[in-house]
């Protein structure tokens, strides 16, 4: 009986061990997504258009023009 009392409750800490790492990996890739999603707010903060790029690809195609 008692046995299988400490037995059930091994089962029972195994079950847990098991949860709590399946969290730490889901806390893991939450993270990573959050600085990811973070970096893309940034760069629409920086440049909500986009036009940065073709501003400067416009103004190296006048130097090479003037050249």
């Amino acid at each position: 009986m008692l046995e299988e009392f400490l037995e059930r409750i091994a089962k029972s800490l195994e079950s847990i061990d098991a949860e709590l790492k399946a969290r730490k990996e889901d806390r893991k890739i939450l993270l990573n997504q959050t600085e990811v999603i973070e970096k893309i707010c940034f760069d629409i903060k920086e440049d909500p258009f986009g036009l940065n790029g073709l501003k400067r690809k416009a103004l190296a195609d006048r130097v090479k023009q003037k050249e």
